[in-house]
C-alpha cells in the first residue's frame, strides 16, 4: 500500500510498506515530483510510469529490479535517480535522455560497463558507481566537469585508469 506524504500529498508519494508491484495507473499522478519506492520487493515497473513527467526525484534502491521500463526516457526533468540494491546488469538506455541529472546512484548492482554517452550527462554532480563489476571506465566520463564526487569502490578498475581519470577530473573526489 502505498501513502501520499504528508507535507506536500499532490507533490510526493512515499511508500511505508514492502510492496512487490506498482499499479499502472501510478501514471495518473501527473503533478508527482518525488516518488520513493525504495526497500521493496520490486522486479518490474509499469511502462506508465513514463508519464510522470514532472518527477525530479526517484529512489528505487533496494528492490530485485533487473530492468527499468523503456519509457523511463521521458522522465527527463529527473535530477536524482537512486538505484542502489537491485540487479542491474546493463545500464538503463533511457537514462541517456535525462539530461538534467545531477545525481545518479547505482551501489551495489551488476553493472559491468558503463555506456560512452554517460558523458553526455554534463550536469551530474554525484555518480555513485560503488560494488558493482566495472573493469574500465568511458572516455567520455572526462566531459562531467561538473562532478563533484565520484564513488568507485568495489570495483575491479585498474589503479592507472583512475588516476588518469583524477588528472583529468581534478574538482571531482573520487573514491576509489
Amino acid at each position: 500500500s502505498l501513502r501520499f506524504s504528508p507535507r506536500s500529498a499532490s507533490k510526493n508519494l512515499v511508500n511505508y510498506y514492502k510492496i512487490n508491484y506498482v499499479h499502472l495507473l501510478i501514471g495518473n499522478l501527473k503533478g508527482l515530483e518525488k516518488l520513493k519506492l525504495g526497500n521493496n520487493q520490486l522486479t518490474t515497473l509499469p511502462e506508465s510510469i513514463g508519464e510522470l513527467k514532472e518527477l525530479n526525484h526517484l529512489d528505487l534502491s533496494g528492490n530485485q529490479l533487473n530492468d527499468l521500463p523503456k519509457s523511463i526516457d521521458q522522465l527527463t526533468k529527473l535530477t536524482h535517480l537512486a538505484l542502489d540494491y537491485n540487479q542491474l546488469s546493463t545500464f538503463p538506455t533511457g537514462i541517456q535522455k535525462m539530461n538534467q541529472l545531477e545525481e545518479l546512484r547505482f551501489i551495489h548492482n551488476q553493472l559491468e560497463s558503463l555506456p560512452e554517452w554517460i558523458g553526455e550527462l554534463t550536469n551530474l554532480r554525484g555518480l555513485s558507481l560503488e560494488g558493482n563489476k566495472l573493469k574500465s571506465l568511458p572516455k567520455s566520463l572526462t566531459n562531467l566537469q561538473q562532478l563533484e564526487a565520484m564513488w568507485l569502490r568495489r570495483n575491479p578498475i585498474p589503479k592507472s585508469e583512475i588516476e588518469e581519470l583524477r588528472k583529468q577530473l581534478p574538482k571531482c573526489r573520487i573514491k576509489a
